[in-house]
């Protein structure tokens, strides 16, 4: 294995641990919640781990969720930092509809160690998710437009 290769990994680990070890620890602060998500990016062919948390923007609907996510795909393995905002929708239900932007930092690794390149872009999303309850599970649609534009599809819990 080479430096570089090596290098990739550790880069994707820290950033991935990072954001897994906010969204454990920092819950504990009030009005900031955890997440973890999986799913799958269709443009790098295959699945995703990302984690994040979750905190409201005052008294809005407004909500702040910076993440990471990272994909081992068959086409390239992909590493995203995202610091996404999202408008959670007044629902009379358990759930609740939102839509979202954000800009994302992607670093692609087609050759795993070689030739990586990174990419600035906006996340769009849609998503859906439970209002109320210790542990609240959601899905997530997010097209990242920029050179290397990317479609992802996630299910996820917070807490």
């Amino acid at each position: 294995m080479t430096s570089h290769r090596r290098n990739t990994i550790a880069g994707a680990i820290t950033a991935v641990t990072l954001a897994f070890g906010a969204a454990v620890l920092l819950p504990a602060k009030a009005d900031i919640d955890g997440d973890v998500r999986g799913g799958v990016n269709a443009d790098a062919d295959g699945p995703f781990l990302g984690a994040g948390i979750l905190t409201q923007i005052k008294s809005s609907p407004w909500f702040f969720n910076p993440n990471a996510e990272y994909t081992a795909g068959d086409e390239a393995d992909v590493l995203s930092v995202n610091a996404d905002v999202h408008y959670d929708f007044t629902t009379s239900t358990s759930w609740t509809f939102w839509l979202g932007a954000g800009p994302a930092l992607v670093t692609y690794d087609p050759e795993f160690g070689e030739d990586d390149e990174n990419d600035l872009g906006v996340n769009l999303l849609v998503g859906a998710g439970a209002k109320r309850g210790k542990v609240r599970p959601f899905v997530q649609g997010k097209y990242f437009a920029a050179d290397n534009d990317q479609v992802l599809v996630a299910a996820g819990i917070r807490w």
